[in-house]
């Protein structure tokens, strides 16, 4: 009897400690997992915008070279205006995307309030995760960026398909310095594809593709309204405005590029910030410097998203 009270007291001692563990480890990474979510929110939304910038670009220059040829339309109008991203490439590039929102609001549901039964659509994304991670769409999707390599798209694969598994795991906020240790190669390979696809500045040996393509997009653009100025008579109002119009073209393709540079810059800054959320423990500064400096980073790129026209 003495024997059952002494296991009884240290079981009851036991859901204590843990308790008292769980709380502690909420009070240290709240803050930080909601800041986290702020900063995976905002660079998610930016990278769709990004993606959209570039499809938008090119569509314009399909729209001035269909408009500048003479008579009937001899295309199918259906396909006359393909997206530099297919449709299909891009929801691929969207379920990367959600893989990071979706784990920074995993994150936060250890941390905020009592953890509830799974919704159906927290289900279907977990699933779809990992769906992606076990076929080769993923890696055919990434075929035409030249800097990814197969190594880095199996990376990818399994950072969703760890994902997929920890959206449908029950956790306690105690288990939160495991997560964050486990996933960090995680976040980092699925932000490293879409850096990659991102590219460098437009002028390098590797332009990758959506600011390559975004540049000499513009390009076109620009040499078809000198074009139009040179047709124009001088001192004409047709041709003030055809030169008002080549300025116009001129600082949108710096600010586009501008745009694309900052949320490649964001998605590294959020692995950066994960990485130092490992640490927030011992090194709260660092956390709260890495994710400034993001937020800092996006905002002129979240700026002129914001001013796209709606869809």
């Amino acid at each position: 009897m003495i024997r059952r009270r002494t296991v009884t007291g240290s079981c009851g001692i036991l859901v204590v400690a843990l308790f008292g563990a769980s709380m502690a480890c909420d009070t240290q990474y709240a803050g930080a997992i909601s800041d986290f979510g702020t900063a995976a929110v905002t660079v998610v939304q930016q990278t769709r915008g990004a993606y959209t910038l570039v499809n938008d670009t090119v569509l314009q220059e399909e729209i001035l070279s269909l408009s500048t040829k003479s008579g009937p339309l001899n295309s199918d109008p259906t396909k006359a205006f393909p997206p530099f991203v297919t449709q299909e490439d891009l929801n691929i590039r969207n379920t990367l995307l959600d893989a990071l929102q979706a784990y920074a609001t995993a994150l936060g549901c250890l941390t905020g309030k009592p953890a509830s039964d799974l919704d159906t659509e927290t289900r279907k994304l977990a699933a779809s995760l990992t769906d992606l991670s076990k076929n080769d769409r993923l890696e055919h999707s990434f075929r035409e960026v030249k800097s990814v390599s197969k190594e880095e798209t199996n990376a990818a694969a399994a950072g969703l398909d760890a994902i997929g598994k920890l959206l449908v795991a029950k956790r306690i906020a105690a288990d939160l310095p495991a997560i964050l240790k486990k996933n960090q190669p995680h976040i980092e390979a699925l932000a490293t594809l879409l850096i990659h696809e991102i590219g460098d500045v437009p002028n390098s040996d590797e332009p990758g593709r959506l600011r390559g393509k975004l540049w000499r997009t513009y390009d076109s653009l620009l040499q078809a309204q000198v074009t139009a100025v040179n047709a124009s008579p001088a001192g004409s109002n047709e041709k003030q405005q055809s030169v008002t119009r080549l300025a116009g073209l001129v600082t949108a393709q710096r600010n586009a590029d501008a745009a694309l540079a900052g949320t490649q810059s964001a998605l590294k800054k959020l692995v950066a910030a994960h990485r130092a959320l490992l640490q927030v423990q011992t090194v709260p500064a660092g956390f709260k410097t890495e994710v400034a400096a993001l937020l800092a980073q996006a905002k002129q790129a979240q700026d002129f998203y914001a001013k796209l026209p709606a869809k």
